[in-house]
Parts: structure tokens; sequence; C-alpha cells
């Protein structure tokens, strides 16, 4: 579902971009909520099911590595969102390269699906927990390299 969000997410980011109404308008209004709303979800908040997930792992000292992998997590979530906007941003602009439109568009394509595509890749390599984390950390590494070789070119020369 993560990946419907995200791709409701940049086309409707277009649309608002571009200045388009209607319903590429109100998909962006839902991309932007659906993006939102994933950042904190409760089904990976620890903690019973009956609890109240505010403050988690407030409770005591308690130290549990599931904290630490939760802001890890969170932090590769954000720097996903980060080259993704910068690459959707890049799309709009007028003065790119049609050299660079296919590889934007395979990056844009990435994006939208990492999420699938990590966990699948995770169930086929079989990895744990913290695999799983390096493997979604290897993806916002190479989506965050992928948008910054195709944004150097459109900066004005110092």
């Amino acid at each position: 579902m993560e990946t419907v969000g995200s791709m409701g997410g940049l086309m409707g980011g277009y649309g608002v971009y571009r200045g388009y109404g209607g319903a590429i308008g109100a998909m962006g209004n839902l991309g932007a909520l659906w993006t939102l709303a994933s950042g904190v979800p409760p089904h990976r908040t620890p903690g019973p099911a009956g609890a109240s997930r505010c403050g988690v792992g407030a409770r005591g000292v308690e130290f549990d590595w599931r904290h630490l992998q939760m802001g890890l997590d969170s932090n590769i979530s954000l720097a996903r969102h980060v080259a993704a906007a910068a690459l959707l941003w890049a799309s709009g602009r007028h003065d790119l390269p049609p050299r660079l439109r296919l590889p934007l568009g395979g990056l844009l394509a990435a994006a939208a699906y990492e999420g699938f595509l990590t966990g699948w890749a995770g169930q086929a390599l079989g990895l744990g927990p913290w695999g799983a984390l390096g493997l979604r950390a290897l993806g916002a590494v190479a989506l965050g390299l992928g948008a910054l070789r195709l944004l150097v070119p459109l900066l004005p020369p110092p």
C-alpha cells in the first residue's frame, strides 16, 4: 500500500506543481497525507495492543534495540522522501536535457516502488529485520546519489 501512496503523491505532486486542479490536485493532497501518515504508522510502534502509544519507549529508563531500529528507519524514510521530492522537482524543469529524461523517469519509478522492491528482495534473500533495514538504507542511498547525479547539471554555474 505504500507504493500506491507514493505513486499518488508523485503524480499528484506533479499536478499541484504544474497548477492542475480537479482529480490530480486531490491526488496530490491524498499522496501528501499518505506520506505524512506513513511516517508514524501505529503498527511499527512497540507496546501492548491496547496501550496508549504516545511517548513510545518513554515509560522508563529502558533500552530496546527496536527503538534504535525505528529511529534509523525514520531517517531512511526521510532521506528517501527528500530524494523523491528533488526528482519530482527536476521533472518539472523546462531546461532538463533530453538525455536525462529516461534516467529521471527510472529513478522516479524506483522511488515509487522502492518499498515493494526492498520488501521483495528482503524476503527473497531471507534477511532479518536489521538486514532489511540495511537494504532499505542502500536503496535510499542509491536513490539519493542518483538524484544528486541528475541535479548537478541543472545547477547554475558558480
